[in-house]
């Protein structure tokens, strides 16, 4: 793809990406960011929002951009471009894709920092996350029993987690845990049932909307037979550094290291 002659104003289409262009410090050339992303340490409290979901054209156009820079979660399950019609008044249209791996994430964030002229900047980022991820590595070398763990993305009775190919199974995998849904692959809807027959050593949750995510797991009937929920070791993962593809993912693997090694990555 071919980057605009001149970045000077941008539409960010994710949270996530909004992060990766403060990190690259390019929060002063920001135009419009995404309805569910306004949190992002920086951002003006008058900054436009936009439905990427449902985007209004005429609002994007007059916005004037240069450049609009989309997840690539807005085209699924649909062939059509939903930002074609800016595309065609000249607006540099770049889909981000979704990221499944801490690799990915790292492309991400280079291909950012290319389109929008902070090349460098951008290899510093990504220089940064692998420095932090290598102590990690070297401390993980310690562990010879890995401890299970469930990472609950969303609490009853809709219980959801995740299998192999996501980039929250790969930072277990970093600090030396085992997966309990290991085996499965993707985003999982689960059953109370798997987690209770699994019986894992440590429960995670990023879940940021209840008035005490850790309370309610502790005190679901069933649960009180699972090792983590016997120890006391159920603990809250930052839902944004968790759940947004970006450089802060490392603060969430960091988090997680001290939660199910507390004795290891003090």
């Amino acid at each position: 793809m071919q980057a605009p002659d001149k970045v000077e104003r941008i539409i960010s289409g994710s949270a996530a990406i909004t992060e990766i262009l403060a990190e690259l410090g390019l929060l002063d050339k920001v135009v419009a960011v995404d309805m569910y992303g306004t949190d992002v340490a920086g951002l003006s409290d008058d900054i436009e929002t936009i439905d990427m979901l449902n985007p209004n054209a005429e609002l994007l156009i007059s916005l004037e951009a240069d450049l609009l820079l989309a997840s690539a979660m807005t085209r699924q399950g649909t062939e059509d471009d939903p930002f074609a019609v800016v595309a065609n008044t000249g607006v540099t249209v770049a889909y981000i894709p979704t990221a499944e791996s801490i690799e990915d994430i790292c492309s991400d964030i280079r291909f950012i920092a290319e389109l929008t002229g902070r090349k460098e900047q951008g290899e510093e980022i990504v220089a940064g996350m692998e420095a932090e991820i290598a102590v990690i590595k070297e401390k993980a070398q310690q562990i010879t029993e890995p401890k299970t763990v469930y990472f609950e993305v969303s609490p009853a009775p809709d219980l959801y987690s995740l299998g192999s190919g996501t980039y929250i199974h790969e930072l277990m995998e970093i600090l030396g845990a085992k997966n309990i849904f290991g085996e499965q692959k993707g985003w999982l809807k689960v059953s109370e049932e798997s987690v209770i027959l699994a019986n894992p050593h440590v429960i995670l949750t990023c879940t940021n909307f209840l008035d005490d995510a850790i309370g309610e797991i502790m005190s679901r009937p069933a649960w009180s037979q699972i090792t983590a929920v016997q120890n006391g070791d159920v603990y809250y993962i930052d839902n944004n550094a968790s759940q947004r593809p970006s450089h802060r993912v490392i603060i969430a693997l960091k988090e997680m290291a001290k939660a199910v090694y507390p004795e290891i990555y003090e």
